[in-house]
């Protein structure tokens, strides 16, 4: 097996385990979030697997908005405009409603906070920014002269974050009113 197909065969086990920990395939079917959103995790784990990890943290991204978004739609009475509403605002909405603990809450924020670093333009070296994460969040000492050597891990442990929370927010137990 070469090297390229060992790493996806491990990104295959990383996003099986991913799946397996929150309750197994059957979180790839139809959710509140639509037809859709199950082509967007679809998509989400290809990317991982293949090692397009920014690719993953987006498609994730959408499958929360679209998630959390289309709960909001079918409780009564429904939230106006909900669909319009970005990650941020729906996650504050599902803390309000008590929709999942703290720890999901924090961990949609913090994928929220990485999509919009990689999203939004910003200044080179922003605390929040990729540039500063993978300073910060790499196994080894790194400095600004050898950063992009510790990009490529940061995006792939983000890209696995962000998988655990599309897949968590799929498992979201909400009473839902059909009407």
């Amino acid at each position: 097996m070469t090297a390229h197909g060992d790493e996806e065969s491990i990104r295959r086990a990383e996003v099986n385990e991913v799946v397996e920990s929150h309750g197994g395939p059957a979180l790839y079917g139809m959710t509140a979030g639509g037809y859709e959103n199950g082509f967007l995790i679809f998509e989400a784990t290809r990317c991982y697997r293949l090692g397009a990890d920014l690719a993953c943290i987006l498609c994730c991204h959408a499958c929360c908005e679209r998630e959390l978004a289309g709960i909001l739609k079918w409780q009564h009475p429904a939230t106006p405009n909900a669909e319009r509403w970005g990650l941020g605002r729906l996650v504050r909405a599902g803390k309000e409603r008590n929709w999942f603990d703290a720890d999901l809450a924090s961990r949609l924020e913090q994928l929220n906070e990485n999509r919009r670093t990689l999203y939004h333009l910003q200044d080179f070296g922003a605390p929040t920014g990729l540039w500063s994460r993978a300073i910060n969040n790499a196994h080894d000492a790194v400095t600004k002269d050898d950063v992009a050597e510790a990009i490529p891990d940061t995006l792939r442990q983000e890209a696995l974050h962000a998988l655990d929370c599309a897949f968590a927010v799929r498992t979201i137990e909400v009473e839902r009113n059909w009407d």
